[in-house]
Formats: structure tokens, C-alpha cells, sequence
């Protein structure tokens, strides 16, 4: 794990970045010391949280708390994990009037780390409705891409 952890280095870290809880609870099962798994999901994407113990927590908007014995009957493998917009763009190639009609840096700067799921979930603003667009072409310009 190296993704969301200070200078990509985790070794040190109780939380890193996360696709979903059904990878966080997989993590927390392999890690003898890990008791407590929680996945939050915010904005940025998703948090995985790996505690010894269920002391001092407090209930959050978005979030899931199970011991490590708990995992989710469904884990999705990495090919069936919804991508994020960063992931949908790194290899979409979009027109010049697609991307007129919003401002891509900003879409992405605010959602990239986000799935398209997730950007629904956030609260209703003009940048939001942006990113939903943005997400269903670069889906599209994904699609179109596979099945050349």
C-alpha cells in the first residue's frame, strides 16, 4: 500500500486510500495486529483506517466500522472497481467542444480522486453537475476506446 499515505510511504500510518471497504476489510484480515477496520468515504475518494481496538469512535456521514473478522461477501476484483475521473481520463481523448462546455481542471481538481458514484452522492452545485457530465463522457470516450 502507497497511495494516500504521507510522501506515498505507509509503512508508518494507520490510514491510506482505499477503493472500497471490501479492500479495506481484506487489508484489515491480513495484518495480524489490525482488530478494527473503517472506511470513510469523502470527496477525495475513499479512507481505510485500521485499528487495534473500537474504543474513542465516533459515529460519521458515509462511513463503515466492522471488526476484522467481518468481511463483505462481495470483494470486487480490481477490474470490477469502479474507476475514478483521473483513472477515466488518463487515457480518454477528448475534442475541444467536449471540453468547452466545463472546465476540466476544476472538475478534476475537486473530483478526480472521486468515482462517478460518489460525485452523486456529493451536494447539489454547478461544479458537481460539471463533474457528472465529465464522468459520463469520459465513460463514453472509455467505451468507444474498448471496442476499437
Amino acid at each position: 500500500i502507497t497511495d494516500g499515505c504521507f510522501r506515498e510511504d505507509c509503512t508508518y500510518t494507520d490510514h491510506f486510500s482505499s477503493g472500497s471497504p471490501a479492500t479495506c476489510a481484506r487489508t484489515c484480515a491480513s495484518i495480524r495486529a489490525c482488530r478494527w477496520w473503517s472506511f470513510w468515504t469523502s470527496h477525495t475518494g475513499g479512507t481505510c483506517w485500521l485499528r487495534r481496538h473500537d474504543q474513542q469512535r465516533d459515529a460519521m456521514l458515509e462511513s463503515m466500522t466492522a471488526s476484522r473478522d467481518c468481511l463483505p461477501t462481495f470483494a470486487p476484483t480490481v477490474a470490477e472497481v469502479e474507476p475514478t475521473l483521473f483513472q477515466l481520463a488518463k487515457d480518454a481523448v477528448l475534442g475541444p467542444t467536449t471540453t468547452r462546455q466545463w472546465d476540466l481542471a476544476k472538475v478534476l481538481e475537486s473530483f478526480g480522486h472521486s468515482t462517478p458514484s460518489q460525485i452523486q452522492l456529493r451536494g447539489d452545485s454547478p461544479l458537481r453537475r460539471s463533474a457528472i457530465c465529465v464522468a459520463q463522457k469520459l465513460t463514453e470516450a472509455t467505451d468507444a476506446d474498448d471496442s476499437l
